[in-house]
């Protein structure tokens, strides 16, 4: 008795049975039209920029905590190390690099200036090899809660620093590349003095 063939499938388009099932659709396709079709049906939510894998920027390739190794090098012997000399107590030129809201320990809102002192700016009889690049020293003293003492202090901070008014909305990035003056005091912290800034002045 003879056998019976199979019944023909029909065809898509122009496109062969055969290269119909044996297509492979391309892995990066796949996932994107999968991340289309749960973005489009709400079961997912865009993630923030920053939980993004490094690895996947150009030129920055991610370093694993098991490259590092278990042997680190230093230029110089560990057990000869002293505590760095701070800068002597004064008054400062400094630029604003960097600005960062952050929350303190009990829960309070405040701005995290780091100010940028030149070599330039150092005392003659500082030695250079303390700080060959310059110091940076952050400012935290500055509130950012919203009652009448934070915003006058706030507002006085802005007038030293030379930005414009903010009205009700403070852009905080608007302050990189300010120039002010500092008071750089001393103070102790786990034994060693180091130098601190303890207010901002108007520059002159």
């Amino acid at each position: 008795m003879a056998k019976k063939k199979p019944p023909k499938l029909p065809l898509t388009g122009n496109v062969p049975i055969e290269d119909q099932f044996e297509r492979q659709i391309p892995p990066q396709d796949l996932v994107s039209d999968i991340d289309d079709l749960a973005k489009s049906s709400g079961l997912t939510a865009d993630l923030p920029k920053d939980t993004i894998n490094k690895s996947t920027q150009k030129g920055q390739p991610m370093i694993n905590d098991d490259e590092l190794g278990s042997i680190i090098e230093y230029t110089d012997d560990i057990d000869d190390a002293e505590a760095p000399l701070p800068l002597p107590e004064g008054q400062y030129e400094a630029e604003i690099k960097a600005v960062e809201a952050k929350m303190s320990g009990n829960n309070k809102k405040y701005a995290a200036v780091s100010f940028y002192l030149p070599t330039d700016a150092f005392p003659a009889d500082y030695p250079l090899e303390e700080a060959p690049d310059g110091l940076v020293l952050i400012y935290r003293k500055l509130s950012l809660e919203n009652n009448k003492m934070s915003r006058f202090n706030l507002k006085r901070f802005i007038q030293n620093i030379g930005a414009p008014p903010v009205g009700r909305s403070l852009d905080l990035t608007q302050w990189v590349g300010l120039k002010a003056k500092i008071v750089i005091k001393h103070d102790t912290w786990e034994g060693t003095k180091r130098a601190t800034v303890d207010k901002v002045v108007a520059s002159s």
